[in-house]
């Protein structure tokens, strides 16, 4: 019998997944650049101690790699990037299905293929219960059948429980019923934790490493393709083709092409304009800007377009729960907080 995950448990995995992903490309790029760095030194190997030298396998092959990617007609000083690099981005195809590609994404391939391999051999019994459940997922997700027959419908069932997606039902959808707080409240119930952050990202971060303090962050919101393509418009060819998927999934869920294309156009727009008020990806990772506190009782001076003590108590909870209006709370979209915040606010309110 296969064993069911929730979206969070869902979620954690594949968060797993790519963290292992990362710390296993970073610790074989360490020991590549050591090797690298004491092989072109100009020195007598044989007065190089061996044990500062990383001469594993993993250590050799990943060496390999950073020499293969590397561009030696070009010069380190005058563009180090070009030297680096060089190579991999000649060399490198990018699939079809996929708008980039850089080393990350093949080490990602590289491990989904190694786990896939793992994952469909035969389990010893004694194996623990976490990797169990995880080939019993994987072997859910690879009946194709079994999806195909259902999946539609449980989607169908997921959105009934929501309170209907305006895009299928038409005309019959009421909007005065709706509220957009309630909605992300109940798919965190759910277990739906990525959409909760469709219009404010919330997280909880530790404050630094003295004192251990943990505090709320406020965020602008995940979009559903990246800021830097939708902040292009509408017209980019990588925004269209975001478009036309949209508008497909939404036929296959039985929407009308006219209905689907007019309201799906509409949340695409709202979208575009989210984007273009954010952060870029470059500013979103300068830590200095990212840094702005505020109370909770200032946040509902500020914008009292959302109680937000209670939306934020709905999102931590059961975990926590606010009880004092000092609570110290980071806005991380420093340039364009206002904008940002009013603009999303006044738009779904």
């Amino acid at each position: 019998m296969l064993l069911k995950m929730t979206p969070l448990q869902v979620l954690l995995v594949r968060r797993a997944i790519l963290i292992v992903t990362f710390y296993l490309f970073v610790n074989i790029t360490n020991c590549a650049v050591t090797t690298i760095e004491f092989k072109n030194k100009n020195v007598d190997s044989k007065n190089v101690s061996q044990e500062k030298v990383c001469e594993t396998q993993a250590c050799i092959e990943a060496a390999s790699l950073i020499l293969k990617n590397i561009d030696t007609k070009a010069a380190p000083c005058d563009n180090f990037y070009q030297f680096a690099c060089g190579k991999f981005l000649k060399e490198s195809v990018i699939p079809e299905s996929k708008h980039s590609v850089s080393t990350f994404t093949l080490a990602e391939k590289k491990l989904q293929q190694q786990l896939r391999i793992s994952l469909e051999r035969k389990m010893d019994q004694k194996a623990p219960r976490t990797f169990k459940v995880l080939q019993s997922f994987y072997n859910s997700c690879s009946d194709i059948a079994k999806i195909n027959e259902t999946s539609t419908n449980e989607m169908l069932d997921i959105l009934k429980k929501l309170g209907d997606w305006p895009v299928l039902v038409g005309q019959s959808w009421n909007a005065s019923d709706f509220d957009w707080k309630k909605l992300i409240y109940q798919m965190r119930a759910m277990g739906y934790t990525e959409a909760m952050n469709c219009f404010i990202e919330i997280g909880i971060e530790i404050s630094d490493e003295k004192n251990k303090r943990y505090i709320i962050t406020l965020d602008q919101a995940s979009t559903g393709l990246e800021q830097e393509y939708l902040s292009k418009g509408f017209q980019n060819k990588i925004v269209q083709a975001y478009y036309k998927y949209m508008t497909n999934l939404a036929e296959v869920l039985g929407a009308g092409e006219q209905q689907s294309k007019k309201d799906l156009r509409d949340a695409l727009e709202f979208e575009i304009d989210l984007a273009k008020i954010s952060l870029s990806a470059v500013d979103h990772r300068n830590m200095s800007l990212l840094y702005n506190p505020i109370t909770l009782d200032q946040l509902e001076l500020e914008y009292p377009g959302i109680s937000w003590s209670e939306y934020i108590n709905q999102i931590v909870l059961p975990q926590t729960e606010l009880i004092t209006s000092n609570v110290l709370i980071i806005v991380k979209c420093v340039n364009n907080r206002h904008k940002y915040t009013r603009s999303t606010i006044d738009t779904v309110s």
